[in-house]
């Protein structure tokens, strides 16, 4: 977002952007591209992220060895 921010930014201040629209366009349109899949991914299953964390269960419990209390 704040990249977005950034470059309508410069597009109002500088020539540069418009002289490269055709760059940014292409730019905009593969990262939508790449990042598309996981975000149909992640609407279709809502708990995949959090469902996880039983992942770190082996580092929490080396960890409560170390910071357990006496």
């Amino acid at each position: 977002m704040l990249y977005l921010l950034f470059v309508g930014y410069l597009f109002c201040a500088t020539q540069l952007i418009r002289a490269n629209w055709k760059a940014l366009v292409i730019f905009f349109a593969s990262a939508l591209l790449v990042t598309l899949p996981l975000l149909i991914f992640l609407l279709m299953h809502p708990g995949a992220e959090t469902e996880r964390a039983f992942q770190t269960e082996p580092i929490r419990a080396l960890l409560g060895q170390f910071y357990a209390g006496p």
